[in-house]
């Protein structure tokens, strides 16, 4: 596994960290993993950290991904923000494609530092991750 979480619910955040090469089934079973997590709510607000990671996807892989998100909108619906962290521009390429489904489900955007990510959840993620 290239992924780890952890739910904080006193800043009501949900860190996720990604490690190496993460496939299109890793990005596809972490949602799952968190959602079936006992302190998991559509409150929580999150972030995904991919600054040690590489995604592998395909297109094809992105277009699925995309087509589960928009099967999501009803199944797990969601109230908090959403961000990546993203050091390469081809991550944050990937993350930005995924962003626009995203969206139609919670809040999400992409950055490419701890502090961005930070400002925009007003949270202090300097806390849960390595700068």
């Amino acid at each position: 596994m290239s992924y780890s979480f952890t739910i904080h619910p006193d800043d009501k955040v949900i860190i996720v960290i990604f490690e190496g090469e993460v496939s299109f089934s890793e990005l596809n079973q972490v949602r799952d993993d968190f959602h079936q997590h006992p302190e998991y709510h559509e409150y929580l607000s999150g972030v995904y950290d991919f600054r040690n990671a590489k995604k592998t996807l395909t297109p094809q892989e992105l277009q699925a991904l995309n087509k589960r998100t928009e099967t999501e909108i009803h199944q797990f619906p969601a109230k908090g923000k959403w961000c990546s962290i993203n050091t390469s521009p081809v991550e944050t390429a990937y993350s930005s494609l995924y962003k626009h489904n995203l969206n139609l489900i919670h809040l999400y955007e992409v950055f490419s530092t701890v502090q961005g990510a930070s400002d925009y959840l007003n949270i202090d993620l300097k806390k849960y991750l390595d700068q």
